[in-house]
């Protein structure tokens, strides 16, 4: 196994890594300066893990991605993760900079997803999501052509600004989240399938 516990690790492939092995963090970096794919499972440790791919790259995870820790998305290039039945990190996905782009089901884990202003999320194949959705600032969805990013029965979207399949102009967050019933009809029709559910989220969203 390769284990990056500080600092940045910088390779051009796959191969820099050695022959086989998973790839453990423990609070380190992983930037990437080419585009190529990493088929080895990925732990991230408490203190959780950063993938940072260079401007115009491309850096693809098809292996699970197991642990207690967050992934963090850092660099302005471009993170593919293919949906593995086996990924259940539980630390949340945080997206920095650049683009963070799924397919499959339950890819980003089961914590909650936080977008940073001018960042991206989408879907590269068709993709579904139950974790819940921060945006924190101008974040904008996108998938490629004839593919589908889904935010399963129970998946949430909260907005600190606008939700938006382009970069949005800007909007006063106050006035978008005040008392707003949008978030409540996004649920309405499945919390009435599921009564058990309805209670507690209704209070928090009101």
């Amino acid at each position: 196994a390769t284990r990056i516990s500080a600092g940045a690790l910088r390779i051009a492939a796959d191969s820099n890594l050695g022959v086989g092995g998973a790839l453990v963090f423990g609070g380190g970096t992983l930037a990437t300066t080419a585009s190529f794919a990493i088929a080895r499972d990925v732990t991230l440790d408490a203190a959780g893990g950063t993938f940072a791919p260079d401007p115009l790259t491309a850096l693809t995870l098809s292996g699970a991605i197991r642990g207690p820790g967050a992934l963090t998305k850092s660099g302005t290039g471009t993170l593919l993760i293919a949906g593995n039945a086996l990924t259940d990190y539980a630390g949340g996905t945080f997206v920095n900079q650049g683009g963070l782009f799924t397919s499959g089901t339950g890819a980003l884990g089961t914590g909650d997803i936080t977008l940073a202003a001018g960042t991206r999320l989408g879907a590269f194949n068709n993709a579904s999501l139950a974790n819940r959705v921060f945006m924190t600032g101008a974040a904008s969805f996108e998938s490629n052509v004839g593919a589908t990013l889904t935010l399963a029965p129970f998946g949430r979207l909260a907005t600190f600004g606008m939700a938006s399949r382009t970069p949005p102009k800007p909007v006063n967050a106050g006035e978008l989240m005040s008392r707003s019933r949008a978030v409540i009809g996004f649920w309405l029709a499945h919390a009435f399938a599921r009564p058990q559910m309805l209670q507690g989220p209704m209070a928090e969203l009101l």
